[in-house]
């Protein structure tokens, strides 16, 4: 995997609380017990911490009509997946984004072990802050990154601005189920992702960051039946687990799970995929051609 050297660092502050974090995931992703865990809950083995499974990448694939000479844009890409994956089985170029490097540095490696050089390109920027020329890309997509994020409609802004006209986004989020009583949105967030609670709804969010066409695909029944796999696992793999993570590790990750499973069984989290479109125009003559290593602003 190649970097753009004028945008490796460009991005908003990491405090070292959330450095410390992501480095802990990444080391942890890259244990064998981890990535024996991933590939039984989601059929991936690249330290993914979502939910996309292998059948529903594989279906992203399709929708957003990726192949050779179609570029594109995996936000919040973590150690590759899907990006790198997706890039490996259709023959489209791609580029990752995340924060902060450690996770780009493990997606990396894996591309070039993987014979992905100058099909694969690595970019350390925040969703909200992607310095990307205009319109280079044919396909955004993002998974289960969303819901973690504040800045939703900038980072959905900054996504609409770097696909071409009429290209397509294609993202999974997790979030509260909407029109709960207080109570049980509380409970909702407590057991989601953190910054998953919304004061409005993601079609809105969307028509809001300029985007057409909008669809939503339900996929909770999916998202019980991983996040109880991953529970299960977890468990399976209790004492390697520990040994990786220490036991208050792996005890609040399993809290966190139960919470999460009993919320989603109750009817109080939801996991969607949403589909959009930039509208098309007619591209400007800067617009028309892409660089990765001129991509910076």
């Amino acid at each position: 995997m190649s970097w753009c050297p004028e945008c490796r660092r460009v991005g908003p502050t990491v405090t070292r609380e959330d450095t410390a974090r992501a480095q802990r995931t990444w080391a942890a992703g890259e244990h064998p017990v981890a990535r024996e865990v991933e590939r039984r809950t989601l059929g991936s083995d690249f330290g993914a911490d979502g939910y996309a499974t292998l059948s529903e990448v594989d279906e992203l694939a399709r929708i957003l009509e990726l192949g050779p000479r179609r570029w594109l844009l995996d936000v919040g890409a973590g150690q590759g997946w899907p990006g790198l994956y997706l890039a490996r089985q259709t023959g489209c170029t791609v580029v990752l984004t995340d924060l902060p490097f450690a996770g780009l540095a493990a997606a990396a490696s894996r591309s070039t072990r993987e014979g992905l050089e100058g099909r694969a390109w690595g970019l350390v920027a925040g969703g909200e802050a992607l310095p990307l020329r205009p319109a280079a890309f044919d396909a955004v997509v993002h998974t289960d990154v969303l819901c973690c994020l504040g800045p939703k409609l900038a980072t959905l802004q900054a996504t609409r601005r770097a696909l071409r006209p009429g290209g397509h986004t294609a993202f999974s989020v997790i979030y509260p189920t909407p029109g709960l009583p207080a109570a049980e949105a509380r409970r909702a967030i407590e057991a989601g992702p953190p910054h998953c609670g919304l004061r409005t709804s993601y079609p809105s969010l969307l028509h809001s960051a300029g985007f057409v066409g909008i669809e939503e695909h339900n996929l909770t029944s999916d998202y019980l039946v991983t996040a109880t796999a991953k529970l299960d696992e977890a468990q399976r793999f209790a004492d390697e687990m520990i040994e990786m993570l220490g036991r208050q590790e792996f005890d609040e990750m399993q809290a966190k799970r139960r919470l999460a499973v009993r919320a989603i069984a109750d009817g109080l989290l939801r996991r969607s995929l949403f589909i959009a479109q930039r509208p098309r125009r007619a591209p400007r003559a800067s617009e028309t051609a892409f660089c990765p290593r001129s991509a910076a602003l």
